[in-house]
């Protein structure tokens, strides 16, 4: 595999979903979710989209969008959609 060595040293502690949801409840900004059409949120959720939809909204203020025909590295898959999302959202109107 082609990745950080270090990505595959446990961590030193163990992660539980209810302390991450916990965290991401107290997030105030705007949250851009990239979700991958091929990646692991659609291998993971995919059956379940009352499971994810439970996670996002934990964010008070969150916009996702699915890039298409991309993988897990979809940065590389789709850089024009990606850097299209980021610009969107960076520029959209906060009144």
């Amino acid at each position: 595999m082609a990745c950080d060595p270090w990505h595959k040293v446990p961590a030193p502690f163990v992660y539980r979903i209810e302390d991450a949801m916990a965290n991401w409840r107290r997030v105030r900004a705007s949250v851009l979710m990239l979700f991958s059409e091929k990646g692991y949120v659609q291998a993971r959720f995919g059956e379940k989209p009352e499971e994810l939809r439970h996670h996002l909204d934990c964010f008070t203020d969150v916009r996702v969008i699915t890039v298409a025909d991309a993988g897990h590295n979809l940065q590389h898959d789709q850089p024009e959609q990606v850097a299209q999302a980021l610009e969107d959202f960076l520029s959209r109107d906060l009144t």
